[in-house]
């Protein structure tokens, strides 16, 4: 059964199945685990990274220092993928509601009620590391890749400083040449021009 990494584990090994899972092994029990892929649901996982289990507390946590002692270092930090980290897809994704099917087949044996997983992901991950970053670094700014058209709820609702405009790419994708130029013509912020860091959560 693919389960999420833990702490524990003393070397990695990959999988033949890389496209789903990669082997996890212990080196003093010899214990093997299957550790899932990031994934968005929508084509292959992502085969160079480990998904987290962002239901549990301490993980959380351990994520949001690793951030901070990045913000102190950058002045810019780039999240890759962070739609994905977004409640209602950590659910869709990982947990999904019983009878939903979910979009990873066979994570549908990890369904949860709306009630437990409100329980175990009361709040924003995002909205929590925006804050605590402002407090601790507030010169640094946070950029966020947010496909799905969730532009306006990063910088409203999770208080993001930028996102990544995908709607303005699906206009150009679409050759849609008003909407691209009206928005070409809208006048942004400046923002800073130095080194910057991705991080990929």
């Amino acid at each position: 059964m693919a389960a999420f990494p833990s702490a524990s584990k003393t070397t990695i090994t990959i999988s033949p199945d890389a496209a789903v899972v990669f082997n996890a092994a212990t080196i003093q029990s010899g214990q093997v685990e299957y550790i899932y892929h990031g994934n968005d649901g929508t084509s292959f996982p992502w085969n160079d990274t480990a998904q987290l289990n962002y239901l549990r507390a301490d993980v959380r946590e351990r994520v949001i220092q690793t951030i901070l002692q990045v913000a102190r270092m950058f002045p810019i930090i780039r999240f890759d993928a962070a739609m994905t980290l977004a409640r209602r897809h950590v659910q869709r994704l990982w947990f999904p509601i019983p009878g939903s099917g979910g979009s990873i087949p066979s994570r549908a044996e990890f369904a949860m009620t709306q009630e437990e997983f409100d329980a175990a992901m009361p709040h924003e991950f995002w909205r929590e590391v925006v804050d605590r970053v402002a407090d601790r670094s507030p010169r640094t700014l946070l950029l966020a890749e947010a496909f799905w058209l969730m532009e306006g709820y990063f910088v409203r609702t999770l208080g993001m400083h930028r996102v990544y405009n995908s709607a303005f790419m699906n206009m150009l994708r679409d050759e849609e040449m008003r909407s691209t130029a009206r928005s070409s013509r809208t006048p942004s912020s400046s923002t800073p021009t130095s080194s910057n860091v991705t991080l990929t959560l």
